[in-house]
């Protein structure tokens, strides 16, 4: 069994880095700009007061001043300098790149742009040129007045570039290798070393972040399969006893509507319908939500104590869609079961029903639910991060929105790491599970 768990895993190495190259990737080519937000918040008031120098110095403490990857794929007329720009002039340097014969001439565009933003004066009159350029979508040369002579002769060059049609040279590819001095692989070989850097909001270590909140999504996800198994087995078992009565077709038809309903949706009227008095006094059933009740000092298990009742919300609605799940899954298995040669023999010898429906056809029947694990908890923490934004709970899925919005990268990488690796953790214990309730499975052979 330890051989096959250990070769589980390594097959589960090259899923966790392919999530996490997709995933850093994407948060990459995410509009924003996690340098700008940091120097708005503390250096300067106004994006435009931004200097290209501080902008420099910021990106390199921050480690955003390298390429992405480690290579990349630009149109040749692209000069390399493009893969590093910051964000907010990104789009102009490729525009001018775009109408450019070659690198050469792009990168003159480029430096000449630099060097006029090099003079205070001239780059708050540059900024709002710049401006007022890229909101008329770049295709017309809007009226300035006043204009020094460095900035009238560059509006001028690039209003002339804006007019040529886009370079042939666009169109054919050019490979760029940038070696191990990129921003991923500074990632993740911190993480080899459970480096996984500070988070860019807060400055305190990203671990330490995704620990605090991993508890909470721990809880309410165990709570919630520990409650729908509980709900859904006996349920299941007793539809199959008495298939097809008129209980057990209607608490089927019900159990497909609560699977059909949306967990956000349902979520969402509890919270709008049950937790408030506005739609009357018995309306009031659960405490409400977004507002944590904590003192100075307190403990994890404290904390919790205290907000237990803001907690069920959440676990109703993800036990409420797994449990009818389950259900149906538990009523086709026990059915199978059920119709088998071996039943017929235990009611010949006289059984009782209810000994042979549970000390027989169960153990037989619970083996699909073991399997089922394996898609049950990744399904469930995928609902449990929308419930925890909707419920406020300061869970993995609260702290991902939260660090989506405020492009706190290392965050969103830290926790799609971490939902990966419990997503193959819940595979690999459901087989494990599986084998250990059927003796007949031999794991050598998988």
């Amino acid at each position: 069994m330890w051989a096959f768990a250990l070769r589980r895993l390594a097959w589960a190495i090259p899923t966790l880095v392919l999530a996490l190259v997709l995933t850093f990737l994407l948060t990459r080519i995410t509009p924003g700009d996690p340098v700008i937000d940091r120097l708005s918040k503390s250096e300067a008031e106004s994006v435009l007061e931004i200097t290209d120098d501080l902008y420099a110095t910021t990106a390199r403490q921050m480690g955003l001043d390298k390429p992405i990857f480690y290579f990349s794929v630009l149109p040749c007329n692209h000069p390399s300098e493009i893969a590093t720009a910051p964000p907010l002039f990104r789009p102009l340097y490729q525009f001018w790149a775009d109408r450019s014969k070659n690198c050469t001439e792009a990168r003159g565009y480029i430096e000449a742009f630099k060097q006029l933003r090099r003079d205070p004066a001239q780059a708050a009159q540059l900024n709002s040129i710049l401006a007022r350029w890229m909101q008329n979508e770049y295709s017309n040369r809007p009226d300035f007045g006043g204009l020094s002579a460095q900035n009238k002769d560059f509006v001028d060059r690039i209003y002339a570039l804006s007019s040529r049609n886009k370079s042939l040279a666009l169109y054919v590819p050019s490979f760029r290798w940038w070696g191990a001095n990129n921003q991923f692989h500074d990632w993740i070989s911190g993480a080899l070393r459970l480096d996984f850097g500070k988070s860019l909001d807060s400055n305190e270590a990203a671990s330490t972040r995704l620990l605090d909140a991993l508890r909470w999504t721990i809880v309410v996800n165990l709570a919630s399969i520990l409650i729908a198994y509980l709900l859904a087995i006996p349920l299941g078992m007793y539809r199959a006893q008495y298939r097809n009565t008129i209980f057990d077709r209607a608490s089927g038809m019900v159990l497909n509507l609560l699977y059909a309903i949306p967990v956000f949706w349902l979520g969402s009227m509890l919270v709008v319908f049950f937790s408030t008095s506005e739609y009357g006094a018995w309306t009031n059933i659960f405490p409400s939500v977004g507002i944590w009740e904590s003192a100075p000092g307190d403990t994890f298990g404290q904390m919790m104590a205290r907000n237990s009742g803001r907690l069920l919300i959440p676990i109703i609605t993800l036990s409420t869609s797994l449990m009818a799940y389950i259900s149906q899954q538990m009523r086709a298995s026990a059915l199978e079961e059920l119709s088998k040669e071996y039943v017929l023999q235990l009611n010949a010898k006289g059984l009782t029903q209810g000994r042979i429906l549970w000390r027989h056809v169960f153990r037989n029947a619970s083996f699909p639910l073991i399997t089922m694990l394996a898609g049950v908890l990744p399904a469930t923490i995928g609902g449990a991060l929308v419930m925890e934004v909707i419920c406020n709970i300061p869970g993995m899925g609260r702290l991902m929105y939260d660090s989506v919005f405020s492009h706190d990268w290392n965050l969103v990488m830290l926790v799609v790491l971490a939902g990966s690796f419990i997503t193959v953790l819940g595979i690999l214990l459901s087989d494990l599970a599986y084998a250990w309730a059927n003796p007949r499975i031999n794991l050598s052979e998988r």
